[in-house]
């Protein structure tokens, strides 16, 4: 039987022949035509001010906080139950992550706890919106603008998603997003910064240009061009910029995909989700998601570990995510945990993902919901919860 793959890079039809065209112009650079075209895409579909093409998600991270202004000193708040990249972005410009905790319904910030955390030293927050769901946008502004904060939105996981008809990504000073190969909508390795603040417009343009203002110059506003700051090499090739502009063409069909797949799985794993006490994802009102991700909470670590391992059997992938960056070796030697975080250190453990992408048939959804159906009836019953969790953790 066919094996279940967690994530699967799905095409639409149109990235060879983009990719065909471009190598034939020799337009081939970040500054190139079919870049650009990207950009103006979004830009357009958005309403942003101004959107870059980066390398990756993390490019545009960093850019993020180089545009931040961000030095030695400044606390940065953000949520431990992320990507390393969300917090190296700011480290690297001598800023300190604090880690906030999470809501268990939706794993991202928990607004009340980000409010706690604000300092004289506070100059930014992070809110990275978790599965493609919004983090709560309202009361996060609403933070900012009585602290005189900047707002980074980590919407690596989040393109296409709203929040009160607001794209995620358009709602912070700047908004980052991903189109990695795992991502909804992807390229290979690319990302995007979104510039919702025209004032930093020209300095992002010249950090992305290799710290010069090339860019000024490639539009006749300056008869040469210099090095005026110090950037760096942010922007994708014009490859990549074809691939994404092929799939940018069918996003909403992705989207629409996605969340059919989301709601199958939310649909016939309820009332297993009841009987035998796992949570499933909760999307609040005026969050509109893409789907991106599906995962369920179980009820213990082991019982997580001992269905992955049975999914695994059944050739069916699944995953775990984030470990908290406080409790990794370099969250450790930061010591910026402030305080406790219990819902991030009580659940992180007990989530996995499911397999949601585009390739996936209807019969592949069915045979993933009857292993965990499976798993529950069979497999772990009142009388052999403790033997089934030992089982797989020799596996």
């Amino acid at each position: 039987m066919k094996p279940i793959q967690l994530h699967e890079p799905c095409t639409f039809g149109a990235e060879e022949a983009l990719v065909s065209q471009v190598l034939k112009s020799g337009d081939w650079g970040g500054d190139s035509a079919m870049v650009h075209i990207c950009e103006k895409w979004f830009e357009e579909s958005y309403g942003v001010s101004k959107v870059l093409l980066t390398h990756s998600c993390t490019g545009a991270l960093e850019l993020a906080a180089l545009l931040c202004g961000l030095e030695e000193g400044d606390e940065v708040i953000m949520p431990s139950f992320t990507h390393p990249s969300t917090a190296n972005a700011f480290m690297r410009c001598g800023a300190k992550p604090v880690f906030a905790d999470i809501r268990a319904d939706t794993m991202n910030l928990d607004t009340k706890h980000v409010a706690s955390l604000c300092t004289a030293q506070t100059r930014a927050i992070v809110p990275m919106h978790y599965a493609g769901v919004s983090c709560e946008m309202n009361r996060i502004l609403e933070i900012a603008k009585a602290h005189d904060l900047q707002i980074i939105e980590d919407a690596a996981h989040a393109c296409h998603s709203q929040y009160h008809g607001k794209a995620l990504g358009t709602m912070g000073t700047l908004g980052c997003l991903s189109f990695h190969a795992t991502k909804l909508i992807s390229c290979g390795e690319g990302g995007a910064i979104f510039i919702n603040e025209p004032h930093l417009i020209e300095r992002a343009e010249i950090l992305l240009e290799k710290g010069t203002n090339r860019a000024a110059f490639r539009r006749g506003e300056c008869s040469y061009y210099e090095w005026k700051d110090i950037g760096s090499s942010f922007a994708p090739s014009a490859m990549s910029a074809a691939v994404l502009f092929a799939q940018l063409q069918g996003i909403q069909k992705r989207v629409d995909a996605h969340r059919q797949i989301w709601s199958y799985y939310l649909h016939h794993l309820e009332a297993l989700a009841q009987e035998h006490g796992f949570s499933l994802p909760s999307v609040p009102l005026g969050c509109d998601h893409n789907g991106y991700i599906f995962y369920i909470i179980l009820s213990s670590h082991e019982e997580r570990d001992a269905l992955s391992k049975y999914l695994d059997e059944q050739g069916i992938a699944s995953a775990f995510h984030f470990m908290p960056l406080h409790e990794s070796e370099v969250g450790k030697m930061l010591g910026s945990k402030q305080g406790d975080l219990p819902v991030t250190e009580g659940t992180y453990v007990k989530l996995l993902r499911l397999p949601c992408h585009a390739g996936l048939m209807e019969e592949d959804l069915e045979r993933v919901v009857d292993a965990i159906q499976s798993f529950f009836q069979t497999v772990k019953t009142a009388h052999n919860v403790d033997a089934a969790i030992a089982h797989y953790e020799k596996a």
